[in-house]
Formats: C-alpha cells, structure tokens, sequence
C-alpha cells in the first residue's frame, strides 16, 4: 500500500514539472493579461514556440512593457520571454544600445530568462 501510495505521489510531482504544450502557455499569459490591470487594456499579441514566448503590441509606458515580460516570464513551462513591444512615442530603433536581460523567478522558484529589446 505505501509503495503505490509513494508511485502515484511521484507520478504527480512529475506531471507538474511536465513541459507544456505552447498553445497551453499561450493562454495562460493571455489570461494573466486579463486580470492584471497595468496591462489589461493593452492589445498584446502573445507567441509561444518551445516555451519560449514572445510579446508584440504598444504599451503606453516602458513600466507596461516591463510588466507584460514580468507577467509573462512567471508563467509555468515559460522558459523565456523575448519583448517585442514598442512604447507609444518610442523612437525606432534601441535608444538602449543593446539588449537588456535579467532572470526572473518563476511562481515555482525556476528562473526564467527575460530579454528586454
């Protein structure tokens, strides 16, 4: 009995480390989205291609733009986030010089490598 008690325990543990299918990853940041009122009204296209996930859209501020990423990187299965969004105003170009990355905790404590463009 606590041998079958201990597979099934193991057996969920490991479904929750499972990768998740991209269309799966893809929704959930959409409804993160939803439900955070910093970028809720912001029209953020999201893609999902091998747990990576990239943002395009405008945000009104940079601070936005940062968050979408937050937002997105705290996800699970999400390995990294690559923000394409631009800023309203922004000019073309990285006024930055270079990218900007960073690693953020994951709701499960895994970092997450954010890149910022």
């Amino acid at each position: 009995m606590k041998t079958l008690l201990l597979l099934s325990t193991l057996a969920l543990c490991a479904a929750d480390f499972a990768e998740r299918p991209d269309p799966w990853i893809t929704g959930k940041v959409r409804s993160a989205f939803a439900f955070q009122k910093s970028v809720s009204g912001l029209k953020i296209e999201v893609e999902a291609s091998g747990g990576v996930v990239t943002l395009r859209g405008v945000a009104d501020y940079e601070a936005q733009k940062d968050l979408a990423a937050e937002y997105a990187a705290e996800i699970e299965g999400v390995r990294s986030v690559t923000n394409l969004m631009t800023v309203k105003g922004e000019r073309t170009g990285n006024a930055r010089g270079g990218k900007v990355a960073r690693s953020v905790r994951g709701s499960r404590g895994a970092a997450n490598r954010m890149t910022v463009e």
